[in-house]
């Protein structure tokens, strides 16, 4: 990994040089990785619903029989008048102007039964934080998110600017000293504005309308191949991005990072993105699972939003509903069976961050980087 050089400014010590801290990494992505390309006529979204049901069940009945000891369990369609029961399933959100298969059922039965109480999954067990290390020997990660490369209203300039100082091209000695610690970056998605232009036909039209198509992807790949000279990047698409729409959305392709590529400290990985750094877990997304949550819900607090997903022990509670995901046949790979230390969401209107703690001791931070700065 490249060396980071002072600038020699005034308040510089000229000549001295921060070696880029190092850190152990797994890529976790494999669950999120579509082993085939083809769709089945006959493949339905129904089982992945049952998948998540079979899948967190377990946990749920822990979580019943310690809330209410000795409570019987039963289906939904076995309900007896009168009797309270357990009932373990998935919760939707009413809307009337959406069809739903329930109607089916409470046409002919009245109001079908009454909600006393709910119960989520909670958070999921977690594995202990490593031990920190001596004091000043902090080790960091960078966030970057909705650079919008090829949006007319950014500034270019300012796009500079953030590579400049990730790569400690900008700053004084304490920042450069800073900076080094910076063992990774994960770009969250939005990285062009749009893939309108990209699915015009370009075949036969003007090689000076073909460069212009083109442009916003160069300038995409100099940026990247800039942080890929000085430290490891991790790339994941996002809702803007040319990928499957989809989710889990698949590593971008490698043509459109000729130059990023040809660095080993330059990884496409998948959205969402799950690895561990020197043993700390970090799960993420660019963004999608949070706006689909705030446009169908009352809560108004997106960082509350990102909470409540670790709560409900799902990372896109509203896929395949109203968020577009791959019809898994026979299993739910957005399931959040074990708390990661770090949760983040990328591509969100401003920037915000809180640490919480679990009932059984989890420690976790929760971080939604931004573009906020870029854009103003």
């Amino acid at each position: 990994m490249a060396d980071l050089m002072t600038d020699p400014s005034p308040d510089a010590e000229s000549g001295t040089t921060f070696s880029r801290a190092s850190a152990s990494y797994e890529c976790q992505d494999d669950r999120y990785l579509l082993p085939e390309r083809t769709f089945l006529p006959d493949i339905q979204y129904a089982p992945i619903y049952f998948a998540r049901m079979i899948k967190m069940q377990p946990m749920l009945l822990q979580k019943v029989q310690k809330a209410w000891p000795g409570i019987k369990k039963a289906k939904i369609l076995e309900l007896v008048e009168g009797e309270e029961v357990a009932v373990i399933g998935t919760v939707y959100k009413e809307m009337k102007m959406k069809p739903s298969i329930l109607d089916e059922y409470t046409k002919d039965r009245g109001d079908h039964f009454l909600v006393n109480a709910v119960l989520d999954a909670g958070l999921g067990p977690q594995r202990p934080l490593p031990a920190p290390g001596a004091e000043g020997d902090a080790k960091y990660l960078a966030f970057v998110s909705g650079l919008g490369v090829g949006d007319e209203s950014a500034n270019p300039q300012r796009l500079a600017l953030v590579v400049d100082y990730l790569t400690g091209m900008l700053g004084d000695s304490r920042e450069h000293e800073k900076l080094s610690r910076v063992v990774r970056c994960i770009v969250a998605g939005g990285l062009l504005r749009s893939t309108e232009a990209l699915a015009q036909p370009t075949t036969h039209t003007h090689p000076r309308k073909q460069a212009d198509v083109m442009a916003p992807i160069r300038e995409m790949d100099v940026l990247l191949s800039q942080l890929a000279a000085a430290m490891p990047v991790d790339v994941m698409p996002g809702a803007s991005d040319p990928a499957n729409h989809s989710l889990p959305q698949q590593r971008l392709h490698h043509c459109l990072f000729p130059g990023a590529c040809s660095f080993t400290s330059f990884h496409r990985v998948t959205n969402p993105h799950s690895f561990k750094v020197d043993g700390v877990h970090v799960l993420g997304t660019a963004g999608q699972n949070v706006d689909d949550v705030f446009k169908y819900s009352t809560v108004e607090e997106r960082l509350q939003i990102l909470e409540r997903i670790l709560h409900w022990g799902h990372l896109i509670p509203t896929a395949p509903d109203t968020l577009a995901a791959h019809p898994f046949p026979s299993d739910d790979p957005f399931i959040v069976d074990r708390a990661p230390h770090v949760l983040f969401a990328g591509c969100q209107p401003e920037f915000a961050s809180r640490c919480i703690k679990g009932p059984d001791g989890q420690q976790l931070l929760t971080s939604l980087p931004s573009d906020h700065s870029l854009r103003q």
